[in-house]
């Protein structure tokens, strides 16, 4: 028996490059699966044969966009590999990135980013992530777009003061001059009507 297997999925909307590396940095097995739910259970059946000869599993994917969160949480879900006790690895982009810098001869491919993210956590240097909680998921989809939301809305406010400052500058009221502005809030209903040709 090896100790663990270092798995790296380079990510993207189509497929997932996997890349397999031995705890020494021999590539013990490579893989392309399509980016969807049979890909996804073909991977898996893929890891539990590459893991049959080792004690432990980590495996790394780079965070990006959204595209690594469905694989993310179908590998953590899965029970076929929890035998191996599999520590996961999210990983920003640019950690992968400055990896990259210590492999001057090496070209930016997805095989090659595979390679790169397992033997960025074969050195063991990231903190794993926990694995996440399937009941949250749709909490945590509809927070962030509520955040989202409000981020844009008061980016569009400031945007539209300033318009108006520039066509009518009093009409926006700063908060020491509060006395002398048209409407307690430049936003309301009434001054809504008053902007409205």
């Amino acid at each position: 028996m090896f100790s663990t297997l270092f798995v790296g999925v380079d990510v993207s909307q189509a497929e997932h490059v996997v890349c397999a590396m031995t705890a020494e940095g021999q590539v013990w097995a490579r893989v392309r699966v399509p980016n969807d739910r049979p890909g996804i259970e073909q991977l898996i059946q893929w890891m539990k044969t590459q893991a049959a000869e080792f004690d432990r599993l980590a495996v790394g994917l780079e965070s990006t966009s959204v595209y690594h969160w469905p694989l993310f949480e179908a590998l953590t879900q899965a029970e076929g590999l929890h035998r191996w006790q599999p520590q996961w690895f999210l990983m920003n982009p640019s950690i992968v990135q400055g990896f990259r810098k210590t492999y001057v001869d090496r070209a930016k491919t997805d095989p090659g980013d595979a390679f790169l993210i397992a033997d960025t956590i074969r050195f063991g240097r990231l903190r794993p992530a926990p694995a996440p909680d399937p009941r949250y998921t749709a909490l945590r989809v509809v927070t962030r777009h509520r955040f989202h939301l409000a981020q844009t809305v008061s980016r569009e406010k400031s945007r539209a003061l300033n318009e108006l400052f520039c066509l009518w500058g009093g009409y926006r009221a700063t908060a020491k001059d509060r006395d002398q502005a048209f409407f307690s809030d430049v936003f309301s209903r009434a001054s809504e009507h008053v902007l409205t040709p």
